[in-house]
C-alpha cells in the first residue's frame, strides 16, 4: 500500500463535501480518513489523555518521514468507529477507538495550516504556492467546508468541544487566545488539549529555526504537510457496535507482538 500515490486536491474549499458521503473501510492515508469524514467522540468516552511525551512521539514520528526519502509511509493503527444512534443527532461516526491520534492529527494539522499562513517570503508567487499546497492537503482535514457553514471534522466529547473550538477556530487566518483557552480549561483533559496546541508549536518553530525565513521554511510546512496526509496510513474499521470493537483488538494482539 506504501508504494500507491494518493491525490486529493482541491481548488475549492466548499466543493469539497457539497455532497456527504461515510468514509469507506479499509487501508488508506490518514488525510483520506480525515478528510472524507465527519469523528465525534462519545460522552461515555474518557477524554484527551495525551501528554508531551505522546505528542512529541507523534511528531518524531512525522518529522522521521518527511526527513527520509527511503521512508514510503507510517502506519499509525486502526480507527475503530460505529453508526450512531438513529436517535442521535450527531452528523458522522463515532469513534471507538482512535481518539488520541485522530485529535492529535487534526491539532498537527491545524498549527502547520497556521504557521504557514504567518510566514512572509520575498518571492510572493512561490510562497502562495506554497501556502496553496498546505492548505490543499491539510485544510480538508481540519475542516467539512460547504456552501452553507464550515464544522470539525473531529471533535471530543461534547462537553470538551468548546476548549476544542477555541485552539482550533474555524478561521484559520483569524486571531487566537491560547491563555485564554488554558484559563478557561475546567479539566485535565482540556488542559491536555492546550497543552498539546503548545508542544506542537514549540516543535514546528524547533524544526524552522535553522531554515532560511521565508520560502526554506514555506517549503518543509508543504513536505510535513503532505507526509501527515499521505504518508500516515490507518486502517478505518466500521464495527456495527462498540462490543465488535473488542474482537478487532483481539485479532490484532492475538499474536503477542508489541504494535510498534
Amino acid at each position: 500500500y506504501c508504494d500507491s500515490h494518493i491525490m486529493g486536491v482541491h481548488s475549492f474549499r466548499w466543493k469539497r463535501d457539497r455532497i456527504y458521503r461515510m468514509p469507506e473501510s479499509g487501508t488508506k492515508s490518514l488525510g483520506d480518513v480525515l478528510s472524507s469524514g465527519v469523528y465525534r467522540i462519545h460522552n461515555y468516552q474518557r477524554g484527551y489523555a495525551w501528554t508531551p511525551r505522546e505528542v512529541n512521539d507523534f511528531i518524531d514520528d512525522l518529522e522521521y518521514v518527511t526527513d527520509n526519502d527511503e521512508v514510503k509511509c507510517h502506519y499509525v493503527n486502526s480507527v475503530i468507529v460505529t453508526q450512531p444512534d438513529k436517535e442521535s443527532l450527531v452528523d458522522g461516526l463515532y469513534v471507538i477507538d482512535g481518539q488520541q491520534r485522530l485529535l492529535t492529527s487534526t491539532l498537527v494539522a491545524n498549527e502547520i495550516l497556521r504557521k504557514s499562513l504567518k510566514i512572509e517570503s520575498r518571492d510572493a508567487e512561490d510562497a502562495e504556492h506554497l501556502r496553496r499546497k498546505v492548505d490543499d492537503n491539510l485544510y480538508g482535514d481540519v475542516f467539512k467546508s460547504t456552501r452553507s457553514r464550515t464544522e470539525h471534522r473531529v471533535l471530543p466529547a461534547r462537553q470538551h468541544e468548546e476548549i476544542f473550538k477555541r485552539i482550533v477556530p474555524r478561521d484559520v487566518e483569524g486571531t487566537r487566545d491560547l491563555d485564554a483557552a488554558e484559563n478557561a480549561a475546567e479539566s485535565p483533559s482540556e488542559q491536555k488539549l492546550v497543552g498539546a496546541v503548545r508542544t506542537v508549536r514549540a516543535r514546528l518553530d524547533a524544526m524552522l529555526v535553522d531554515r532560511d525565513e521565508g520560502k526554506e521554511q514555506l517549503l518543509y510546512l508543504s513536505r510535513l504537510a503532505t507526509t501527515l496526509h499521505d504518508d500516515f496510513i490507518a486502517t478505518l474499521h466500521e464495527v456495527k457496535n462498540p462490543a465488535e470493537a473488542g474482537r478487532i483488538f483481539e485479532a490484532i494482539n492475538d499474536r503477542g507482538r508489541a504494535l510498534n
